[in-house]
């Protein structure tokens, strides 16, 4: 464990994601930071979600059911290319796996 910003050394080079203020969910590839945090995401998008309840389920036998306790939660990532994220504005980070775990 390293104290304040050098522990983002680890994550140098790593697929990573980030909950900002906002609500924004960035993921990218840590490319470099500074002393405040500030970070360089390289292929970098936004992940946005939506939720959907008491949603039409077709199981397995291609069968319909309206369920009404069923919660789906769809994503789509939208392009940013290179983009710089400032450290203050970032309340959660983490690593994520690579694109083809997240298929």
């Amino acid at each position: 464990y390293l104290p304040g910003s050098s522990s983002l050394v680890e994550e140098l080079d790593q697929r990573i994601m980030i909950v900002l203020r906002d609500g924004r969910h960035l993921v990218g590839t840590l490319r470099s930071f500074d002393q405040f945090s500030n970070m360089v995401l390289d292929n970098a998008s936004e992940r946005r979600f939506h939720n959907q309840s008491n949603s039409k389920i077709i199981d397995e036998d291609g069968n319909t059911n309206n369920s009404t306790n069923k919660k789906i939660t769809y994503f789509t990532d939208v392009p940013l290319g290179m983009y710089i994220v400032r450290g203050d504005s970032v309340v959660l980070l983490g690593q994520v796996g690579s694109e083809e775990e997240e298929e």
